[in-house]
């Protein structure tokens, strides 16, 4: 037992001499980023009075190569009147590049830019032919 008390003692007294200097004075980090960005805007049709009609023309191939049904939802910002950056999630994913592509077709407002916004887009092979927006139709997020 008394062995055990003079280590502990030894041990007690080097972390001391270790950790004594270094310790005294705490560092200070500075932590800097960018503020959260504000909820994306879902009036997309609004900012991109041509985004239907665009998406229409754009995605008519590729539903057409794979024919699959699905939603993909679709989150994209501006810089100027042109789309800046998209993502594509969910849905089938052969169509994910093609709504990237297209989306880089969309013109859009100027005074939207560096907003950010959201909608999905519906993919049904089944509708009609006559039906408007056939591939692009817009449903909410």
């Amino acid at each position: 037992m008394r062995h055990f008390i003079r280590c502990l003692a030894l041990a007690a007294s080097s972390l001391v001499a270790v950790s004594g200097p270094a310790f005294a004075q705490p560092q200070q980090t500075v932590i800097t980023g960018q503020q959260p960005a504000g909820p994306a805007r879902v009036d997309v049709e609004l900012a991109c009075p041509d985004i239907a009609e665009t998406l229409e023309r754009e995605l008519s191939p590729a539903m057409q190569m794979f024919g699959r049904e699905g939603t993909v939802r679709v989150e994209f910002s501006l810089a100027g009147d042109s789309v800046d950056s998209v993502a594509a999630r969910g849905g089938p994913h052969e169509y994910r590049a093609f709504v990237r592509r297209a989306m880089r077709a969309v013109t859009c407002m100027p005074a939207s830019r560096g907003d950010r916004f959201v909608f999905s887009i519906r993919f049904n092979p089944q509708a009609s032919p006559e039906a408007p927006q056939r591939v692009a139709r817009l449903v909410g997020r």
